[in-house]
């Protein structure tokens, strides 16, 4: 009978993703995990995380756990909880900012956990991404979150704390700890008062759908507050229940 972690062993793609209660739009977000023997690898955005992987399938539920050996966040470790859907499909529910394992395959507000399903990768060639202009920007570079609030609520310390956004050429790509979770395509216009940004989701169904943003820049502190897809700018910084505005400021790690 083949163990738990031989049913795993491959490259699987992630299908679909809800972080902190947020379920993300179909193809909106990328990722992928390749398992082999008892390590693993992730690629995201031009970052290689890789480690060990530890499974406890006799728990309920069963308990898996990473520990990073390469990457951005080696030395740190990361703990879920997973369960096989069939020999193509799993899914598992992790806690991204090092804390015990989630209990149930849930997400919520504040809670810093990510609910996954993944799908073994087919032998399709994989979809072509559109190549960046190689533009660079001000805002070139590596930025942790400082501070974040969407529609009104304040991120979670613990996730604010694993946030990390790359900026390179007109792309750029936002993670929570290991897990990329946003990808974009962006255009500055620093005449207009206050300065403008607007991005364009690069994969999935939101793909060509345009959130205005406003920016401002000082140093090394990046403040950012832009509108849902469709709405209208913003004309500060706030953003308050309803609105579905994402304000967040950011401090640059390197260029």
């Amino acid at each position: 009978m083949q163990t738990e972690l031989a049913k795993l062993q491959g490259t699987w793609n992630i299908t679909s993703l809800e972080v902190g209660g947020m379920r993300l739009a179909s193809g909106s977000f990328a990722g992928s995990i390749t398992i082999k023997e008892s390590r693993f690898t992730s690629n995201n955005m031009g970052a290689t995380y890789s480690g060990t992987i530890e499974l406890d399938p006799a728990a309920s539920p069963k308990i898996l756990g990473l520990k990073f050996t390469t990457g951005p966040e080696k030395g740190n470790s990361n703990f879920g909880i997973y369960e096989l859907l069939d020999e193509d499909h799993w899914r598992l529910c992790l806690s991204m900012t090092g804390g015990p394992a989630p209990s149930t395959f849930a997400t919520s507000p504040k809670d810093g956990f990510a609910l996954e399903t993944l799908e073994r990768q087919s032998t399709q060639p994989p979809e072509v991404e559109p190549p960046s202009t190689g533009t660079t920007s001000e805002l070139e570079g590596e930025w942790e979150m400082v501070s974040g609030i969407k529609d009104g609520h304040a991120l979670d310390k613990r996730m604010r704390k694993s946030a990390r956004r790359s900026v390179h050429g007109d792309q750029m790509s936002m993670h929570f700890g290991s897990q990329l979770f946003l990808k974009s395509r962006f255009t500055l216009d620093p005449n207009q008062q206050p300065k403008t940004i607007d991005l364009i989701p690069l994969q999935g169904d939101s793909t060509g759908s345009l959130q205005r943003g406003i920016y401002e820049l000082e140093g090394s502190t990046w403040k950012i507050c832009y509108a849902p897809a469709g709405e209208r700018r913003p004309a500060d910084f706030e953003s308050t229940p309803g609105d579905g505005r994402v304000s967040a400021v950011w401090t640059r790690t390197s260029r």
